[in-house]
């Protein structure tokens, strides 16, 4: 079945939790609390670049709240959430534009606990994480939440990552241990290979094909263009086959657009201290297109 456009909004600030409306009150069993552990490393290499230009970001967020919080809100308002079309859609992504609305009146506080210092230790690398504070969300979100320093380290995939958490009065010392998938290889867009250079297609539907990945694993391309002072992205989602097609009408109004594909795999967290989380890996492979001539924006609203 052909991959379909739909309306999607991405929440990509705390500006659009902040404007939802509610009273935040208590639950009856806030004395109940639970606490995940939200890790996340995003990878990005250009294509046909070795691995000294891959991009690397890793974020933790350790959460202690009530247990009757829905930990899948809670990373919406901590900023650790991903969200994608189905399998086998694409949607066009407007942030700002609406905002989503959250029941913040069923939520008890979330503290982002301190751990103490929290290092990536991955082959070679070893880096440490950088802890800072996180603006209060309605008097509801207060704490810390630790990010990379910046983006010069070389983050290896595949690879086994360790998350070391030295440990505080809020949480003792612990050990994340994941192994981190490879970047997807062997990319081809309208059996072109990706590679540093643009990419010249046609304005039709265009066949993508990868090393395939886990065979429950999740991919998505990234289609973003910035043109007569419109920006737009496109994110469709496919599962890890190998292979793909956009569909035309989900191509951006623009002579060119960057491309990325990205492998996503999400694992759970098994470690001492936590009642649960994920490690999310967000592998992606960069590269450019350029059509021919653009077509009207409406073909966005196309069924």
């Amino acid at each position: 079945m052909p991959a379909r456009v739909i309306p999607f909004v991405l929440v990509a600030t705390l500006a659009s939790v902040v404007g939802c409306s509610g009273q935040v009150v208590a639950t009856a069993d806030a004395d109940a609390t639970q606490t995940f552990a939200l890790v996340g490393v995003e990878l990005s290499s250009p294509a046909g670049e070795g691995p000294d230009a891959v991009r690397a970001h890793a974020s933790a967020r350790f959460l202690r709240m009530p247990s009757s919080t829905d930990v899948d809100l809670a990373s919406h308002l901590v900023g650790a959430s991903l969200e994608l079309p189905s399998i086998g859609e694409c949607a066009s992504v407007a942030p700002f534009e609406e905002e989503r609305g959250f029941p913040l009146a069923s939520f008890g506080p979330i503290d982002l606990v301190d751990v103490g210092s929290v290092t990536v230790e991955a082959g070679a690398l070893l880096a440490p994480l950088s802890a800072r504070a996180f603006p209060d969300v309605v008097d509801l979100v207060s704490g810390v939440v630790y990010t990379t320093r910046d983006t010069s380290d070389a983050f290896p995939a595949p690879a086994n990552y360790r998350f070391v958490i030295a440990g505080s009065s809020q949480l003792g010392p612990t050990v994340i241990e994941t192994p981190a998938p490879s970047f997807p290889e062997d990319v081809h867009i309208a059996g072109q290979p990706l590679d540093g250079d643009a990419l010249f297609v046609e304005r039709e539907a265009l066949p993508i094909t990868w090393s395939p990945g886990h065979p429950e694993g999740v991919v998505y391309v990234g289609l973003t263009s910035y043109e007569a002072s419109r920006l737009v992205r496109i994110l469709c989602t496919f599962a890890d086959t190998g292979q793909a097609t956009i569909p035309a009408h989900a191509l951006p109004d623009a002579a060119s657009t960057s491309i990325a594909l990205h492998r996503v795999e999400r694992l759970p967290v098994d470690a001492d201290g936590f009642d649960g989380g994920e490690v999310r890996f967000d592998l992606a492979v960069t590269g450019t297109l350029r059509f021919d001539a653009p077509v009207s924006v409406e073909a966005l609203d196309e069924p």
